[in-house]
């Protein structure tokens, strides 16, 4: 320990001994220059000089400032090669310390395992208590301080204005209150049976593989309306995962033993893609986006068109003439697909945009006790899907239905037994 403590002092003076040299140094430095900018006898050959002419006046000036800049200069890299060198000596010694401090540790090291790490170690610790006992306590007050500082937080968020109507605030703490007493219950329940469903189909070994859940939705994100869909429903990718999950796991239950062959496939394939069944998956009609005037008398039909002829907005006229709920909304319908919208197909609407192009007209039509000019926005062709496109979903769909038909009452009574004996526990009503 003396040692160490000698070697400590040793290397304090020494770097103390050089910092002062290098000041006295300097400080002769800028003497020297001070001496030589400023020198107390004249110079005669400047003297001598300054009677030679304007001319030479200011050669003799311009070598003056020249060699004031080389020593300005000089200086300057004078004062870097001594903080160069001050830094280098520095690391030099925090390179020593350290040095030093690994050797003291490697030496107690030694001892501890010499004399047992057990009893050294308990002085340690005898030594530093105080130090240990304040981390400590820092440590706790750090966790009660951000524990105080997340409840506040979570308080803020939940008493935080959403409205204010008339200066009374509906607070969102308002809002959960009553979307819980209004769909609490029901929300609780359908968890719980989603929880449930999800702990009996992995008792059944049926459930969804992340890899089968990733193939499925690369398949579906395929489809041209996909995305289009999932902004409709509100629905996120990681959702619509979820979702699929727990779909591809209940088919994976009812299709246990289950096979199907390629002619009950082409089968199924071939009654959904004819068109002339409105429950076909693979036959798309016509997509349209249809704008419509419904006018009581004929008369007021011929005056819209007359209108629409003159060059105003379509929009415009429907407000003006349309007595159809759309004319809030300048006339214009929802998209849907041709043959497929029961409240179109009972109008007539769908007869007379069977043929309709985009930005083509028809009307006035009478239609029912309304005289009707419809108006093709836009309409996207009708598509088929070929078998090899839907060949995989086909067969997966087949299976179901023919696992529906034998499985599914065998599964709906393990699955009773298995809710029956489950445990569930109520915590509280919130």
């Amino acid at each position: 320990m003396e040692d160490d403590k000698r070697n400590e002092t040793e290397d304090k003076t020494t770097g103390l001994d050089s910092v002062e040299q290098l000041k006295t140094w300097l400080e002769s430095q800028e003497e020297r220059a001070e001496t030589e900018e400023q020198p107390e006898n004249p110079d005669p050959e400047r003297e001598r000089r300054r009677g030679a002419g304007f001319l030479a006046n200011l050669k003799y000036g311009a070598e003056e400032r020249a060699l004031a800049r080389e020593e300005r200069a000089r200086l300057r890299r004078s004062r870097k090669q001594t903080a160069r060198l001050v830094s280098d000596q520095a690391r030099a010694a925090r390179i020593a310390r350290i040095e030093r401090m690994f050797s003291r540790f490697r030496e107690r090291w030694a001892r501890a395992r010499e004399h047992g790490i057990a009893p050294t170690a308990i002085r340690y610790l005898a030594q530093r208590r105080m130090g240990i006992l304040g981390l400590c306590i820092v440590m706790i007050l750090s966790g009660l301080l951000g524990a105080f500082a997340m409840r506040a937080r979570h308080r803020r968020y939940l008493i935080a204005p959403l409205v204010a109507v008339n200066g009374s605030v509906i607070r969102r703490s308002d809002l959960n209150d009553e979307l819980y007493e209004t769909y609490g219950d029901a929300t609780l329940d359908m968890l719980t049976e989603r929880e449930l469903r999800r702990q009996f189909l992995k008792a059944q070994g049926a459930e969804a593989t992340d890899k089968q859940v990733e193939d499925r939705y690369r398949l579906e994100a395929k489809i041209p309306e996909f995305f289009s869909t999932l902004s409709e429903t509100h629905q996120t990718e990681q959702q619509y995962r979820e979702s699929l999950k727990r779909v591809l796991s209940e088919m994976n239950l009812v299709t246990k033993g289950i096979t199907v062959s390629d002619a009950e496939v082409r089968e199924y394939y071939r009654r959904n893609a004819d068109p002339r069944n409105i429950r076909g998956i693979y036959y798309k009609p016509p997509f349209v986006q249809l704008a419509v005037i419904a006018t009581p008398t004929k008369p007021a039909a011929e005056q819209a068109i007359r209108e629409l002829r003159a060059g105003k907005p379509f929009s415009t006229v429907a407000s003006k003439y349309s007595l159809h709920d759309s004319a809030t909304n300048g006339g214009l319908l929802p998209a849907y697909y041709l043959g497929r919208s029961m409240t179109m197909h009972a109008l007539g609407i769908d007869q007379l945009a069977k043929n309709l192009e985009a930005n083509r007209q028809i009307g006035p039509a009478k239609l029912g006790n309304m005289w009707w000019i419809v108006r093709c926005i836009g309409r996207k062709p009708a598509r088929r899907y070929t078998f090899e496109e839907v060949r995989e979903t086909s067969e997966l769909l087949v299976r179901n239905n023919k696992g529906n038909r034998i499985n599914a009452p065998r599964f709906a009574k393990a699955y009773a037994e298995f809710k029956e004996s489950a445990r569930i526990q109520h915590f509280g009503s919130r």
